[in-house]
Formats: structure tokens, sequence, C-alpha cells
């Protein structure tokens, strides 16, 4: 019997710069992309068969037998297949940690009798190329519907992703009903039915898969269309575990392997949307806001805009007023939860930090009494407020910036008649919680919701008011894209206001452009300044940018360590003529999580609109980027 090398992929990590490709002995053919049982150390994982060779040649002798096979056929259609092999690549993650993060969780025997129901190929799409589209604003769903209903017709399937799982219900309410019929929500139902779901996907015909992050993996064939809805959203970006992909990516790239129809939608457009479509989208910037809604920016700076030391206008106060007597609803977002941002010595200005983590701690008023106390949002750890200045002795403490506790504080004192409610990360913490207090919020008429950002991805029914009370604290992170995130923070805030409503602003800064172009509705104006600023620093969507980030007990040495980095990329550069900037090292915005200090180095790479998917530069860092270090490809934030 002819024995075989079978070259395979086991479903465990395997650190760079290591190969995650491993050859066995066989005598048995077996298909790219079926499933086998491989011994691995003293341990035995499920592998991905990569591809078979067969020699004439006596086999090496140190080459161990395959255990056993799990399943005959793949596993995955062949476009998953080569969408993960993109995905390590692309974000320079491990092969095997890559395939294990689909595979994961699943009933293995029941995937492999599912996976015969794949289909075969369809070579008809072999010459086309993907077509981009998009859509924005309140009436996308009407070309969503339709782009949809014509995949139906063709007997085709389609992929909705967004960026949570709360917003599935959401886009599946606005489905025709003829469409609604076909979809189904991927990550909106328990694990068992999740998995018996994906199970049903491989011979899925004429059905809308509705789902976020792991749906773009989803084994679900003949894909005629892709929507990314929401598209500008930062949580399609996967930034806390491996692999770190961004959803919007990794679905574009998919597409480009299904030559399949793909449209960015969402209330407002991302600005690689915009340079890749601009008069399109210029366009839905000159149309007419549908519904009357007035936004006010206040100004802080004028202390006759300012209620005394509670840092809210009169203007404002009299609004809210009025429509607490009338039994309005109002919605104040907040940049902080708790107290307040921090608590600062009035005679140094020194602002208490954690010895852990080098961040400000966060004032709070405990649960179980009214004693303030200082928490870590990072560590967790819990002291009471210092008698004394470790700086400089002195005893006099202020708090610092404006978060939602003490927002609701204030509010309680002006409206104690109002039912306040708060949401944020210390308020609620399941899903039951933030149903409750919406639930709640949506029908007590007189009530004021105080809330972070997370609340802008619940349905909250429309309001009377809605107002940032203290603008200036979401642009102090200096992050590239802070503006832009603003902006789509404010915009998704603006379309909770009823018609009529206000929209009210208030700042210590009332001369910045981002404020006028809103005030005005200018958007075209805001992104186009942007966009220019982007284009002269080489921001995205002008680069394509990759964070290295080391972690050390000890500084000196996570800031050694990148030094030599940053000489042996420079020396790369070099060698290969490649365009990229190093920036850095330097250390992360929190210096310190957890007594390990944190420092960065940023890459740009000024790669062609045509070339955006490309892993020339991944591959090389692949060589040189030991495990040590961590690797984000187009961070979210570079601090």
């Amino acid at each position: 019997m002819i024995k075989k090398i079978v070259n395979v992929i086991p479903l465990t990590y395997i650190p760079r710069p290591h190969s995650s490709i491993f050859s066995y002995e066989t005598n048995l053919d077996l298909a790219p992309s079926s499933l086998v049982l491989v011994p691995f150390g003293k341990r035995s994982f499920p592998a991905i068969v990569k591809e078979m060779h067969q020699k004439n040649d006596p086999l090496p002798p140190y080459l161990k037998p395959i255990l056993s096979i799990i399943s005959e056929n793949p596993v995955l259609p062949l476009h998953t297949k080569l969408l993960l092999e993109w995905v390590s690549k692309y974000y320079i993650t491990p092969k095997g940690l890559v395939f294990k993060s689909v595979l994961s969780g699943l009933d293995l025997q029941k995937v492999a009798h599912a996976a015969k129901q794949i289909p075969k190929i369809n070579k008809t799409k072999s010459e086309t190329t993907e077509r981009r589209n998009y859509a924005f604003g309140s009436d996308r769903f009407t070309e969503y519907n339709e782009q949809i209903a014509e995949k139906l017709s063709k007997d085709q399937n389609v992929l909705i992703l967004v960026p949570t799982i709360k917003q599935e219900t959401e886009v599946s309410r606005k489905l025709t009903p003829a469409n609604k019929k076909r979809a189904v929500m991927l990550s909106s139902k328990n694990p068992k039915a999740q998995h018996e779901l994906w199970l049903k996907l491989y011979s899925a015909k004429k059905t809308i898969l509705i789902g976020a992050k792991k749906a773009v993996f989803a084994p679900l064939s003949d894909i005629g269309l892709i929507i990314i809805e929401d598209e500008n959203n930062i949580l399609h970006k996967i930034s806390l575990q491996h692999p770190k992909y961004n959803t919007k990516e990794t679905a574009l790239a998919l597409a480009q392997i299904l030559k399949c129809d793909v449209i960015f939608g969402g209330e407002l457009p991302s600005l690689e949307s915009i340079t890749e479509s601009t008069e399109k989208i210029y366009n839905f910037f000159r149309e007419p806001a549908q519904k009357e809604l007035k936004i006010r920016i206040e100004d802080l700076t004028d202390k006759k805009q300012r209620k005394s030391n509670y840092r809210f206008s009169p203007k404002f106060l009299d609004d809210l007023e009025k429509i607490i007597k009338k039994g309005g609803r109002v919605i104040i977002l907040s940049a902080r939860k708790g107290e307040a941002s921090g608590l600062m010595c009035k005679d140094c200005e020194e602002i208490i930090q954690c010895p852990a983590c080098s961040a400000p701690f966060a004032l709070y008023t405990s649960v179980d009494s009214e004693q303030n106390k200082l928490i870590c949002r990072h560590c967790g750890q819990m002291i009471l407020p210092p008698k004394t200045c470790a700086n400089c002795g002195g005893w006099r403490f202020k708090p610092i910036g404006l978060a939602s506790s003490k927002i609701a504080e204030y509010l309680n004192k002006f409206f104690p008649e109002a039912k306040i409610f708060l949401f944020d990360g210390s308020t609620v913490k399941t899903d039951k919680d933030k149903a409750g207090v919406i639930e709640d919020f949506n029908r007590t008429k007189s009530s004021i919701l105080i809330a972070t950002k997370m609340a802008l991805t619940e349905k909250i029914k429309a309001v009377d008011i809605a107002a940032i009370v203290a603008v200036d604290q979401f642009l102090t992170i200096p992050n590239f894209n802070a503006q832009e995130i603003l902006f789509d923070t404010i915009i998704k805030l603006k379309s909770l206001v009823k018609s009529g409503g206000i929209l009210v602003i208030q700042t210590y800064r009332a001369e910045q452009k981002i404020l006028n172009t809103l005030e005005q509705n200018d958007f075209e104006t805001f992104f186009k300044d942007e966009l220019q600023m982007r284009k002269e620093l080489t921001w995205p969507p002008y680069t394509k940018l990759i964070k290295i980030t080391t972690h050390n007990k000890k500084e000196a040495s996570a800031h050694e360590s990148l030094i030599k980095l940053a000489e042996n990329l420079s020396i790369l550069k070099k060698s290969r003529n490649l365009r990229f900037e190093i920036i850095g090292p330097y250390p992360a915005y929190i210096r310190k999580i957890k007594n390990q200090y944190r420092w960065h180095i940023l890459i740009k790479e000024y790669v062609a609109d045509s070339n955006k998917l490309s892993f020339s530069l991944q591959d090389e860092l692949q060589k040189i980027v030991s495990a040590n270090f961590d690797i984000d490809v187009n961070p979210e934030s570079i601090l």
C-alpha cells in the first residue's frame, strides 16, 4: 500500500514565526478541507487537510500517521477556506487559531454529516468581479430589499452583516414581508439553536442570513449579495481577542473571492466609502433633512450661559423644565460612567492615578453607603479618596469631568418630579438589565435617560430633547479618528429626536469647526475637511495601519524591545524597497495596566485603493515579529 504525505493545519495556536502547517503520513486519499485527528506533541488535535503529496521515494521516518478521519468530506466550502487563509495572512494570525475560531464549539461529527451537502463550486462567476454599491440614510432599506428580492429570485443566498447582535432583530424588522420569510438570525439564538442553524446553512437556498462577526465565516454557499449594515461602526472590528479581524474588510475579501455584489450601508458613510464613491455619497449629503430638528450649540465659557457650578445652561434647563411638565422624555449622553472622570488636587493639579495602571481613578458613590470611592476602570482596584495629595501634601481635592452619576445627581436637584434612569457600564451589567431600563424609560412620562454611547444601539423611542452636556470630553482622547467617531455619535443621537425637537450640545470650545458643521447640518463640509486633514497627515483611508504592542513589568525592557524591532523594520524597508513609515516606539495612552507597561510601534503603509486588502507587508512581518509582540492590523485606536 502506497504511503502518502498529507499536510494539515492543526486546530490549535502555534506562535509566530513557526509554520502552522505540519506533515503526516497516510495511505488514504483525503480531500482538501476534510477533517482528521492528528498527534501533536503529547496531545491530539483535529486538523484541516490542506493538501496531499505522493512520493515514490520512502517517506521520512519521523513522519507520524494520522490517528483517524473525522470527516472524509470538506467541512468548509472552498470560499470559506480561502477566506480563512486570507484572514490568517492579512491579520498576521496563526492559521490553526483562525480555523479553530470558526469550528470551535461545534459538534464536529454533525458538521461532517452536514458538510456532505456543500454544493459544487459555481464556475459561472470566474470572469466577473465583485460590484460595490452604497446606500445611506433612512431610505437605504428600500434599496436593500430590492437587491435582496432580485438575488432570491435567482435562487441565491444573501448575507447581511451587522456590528452587534442586537442589530440583527432591528434589520430583520425592516425587511419586506416576503424577504423576512427567508431571513434567519445567527447570533440571536441560544447556543443549541445557533448550532443547529449553522448546520442547516450548509444546504441553505434562497436564505437571508443576518449576523454579526462570525457570520462572515458561515458555511453559506451561492451567496449573491453581501450587505454591510452600519458600515462605519467601530464595533465591526474585533480588538480584544485574536483573530483581530474587521468584519467589513473580511466581507469585502469574501466578495472578491465569490465575485458577488456588496452593499455598504448605514446612517452615515465611512471615510473609506466616501473616497471610493464620492459623487453618489455627496449627493446623499445634499438631500434635504427629512425632519425638522434644531441643533443648538451652547458656549459654556460665557457665564451667562451657565447655571452656577452645575455646568448646565439656563436655556437648556428651561427647555428641560417645559418638556418635563408636559410629560415628555429626554436623553442625555455622557462620555463617562460614574461620578466624575477623576479627582484632582486643587493645589498642584495632580490627578490621582491607579498605581497598577497609570490611569486616572474614576470617582463613584458606593452603592451601600454615601461614601465616595475611586475605582480603576482597567483593573477594578477600588480605594477611598486620599486625605492628602501624595504629590504636594495638599488636602483640597475637586472632581474633574462630568460623568453620568453626577449628571443624574445635578438634574435630580433641579427636577425632583422627573424619573431619572441611568444606563452605563456600572448600572446595567446584562442584556436583561439593559432591556429593562430601556423599556421602563420608553413607557415613562416626564423621564430622563442619562446614558453612555452603549445606549445608542438600543431600541429607544423618539424623545423630545437630546443633549450632550460635555461634548469636549469626547474629543480629549488624541486618536486620529476622534472627530469622525464623535460626528457619527451625534448623528445617531440626533436620529432619536422627534420632528420639531431639539439637540443641545454644550461646550467650552464653541469655535470648533465640527460643531459649526453640525449646527448647520453641513455634512459635506465636515467630511471634506476631515478627508483633507487625513490626506495631509497620511492617516487612513490613505494608509494602512499596523500597531505592534509589547507588555512588560519593566518599562525599560518594553521600550528596548521595540527599539530593536524598529531597527529590524528599517532594515526590512530598505532591503525590500517597501513603502511604509515607522512611528515610535511610544507609550500607550494608558501606560500601565495590571502592572504591565505597554508600548507601541505604529506602521503606516502607503497602499493604493485597489491594493488595500493585499498582505505583502504582513508576510514580511510574520517572519520578523515574534509572538512576544501583539499585532493589530488597521486598529480602531492607535493609543
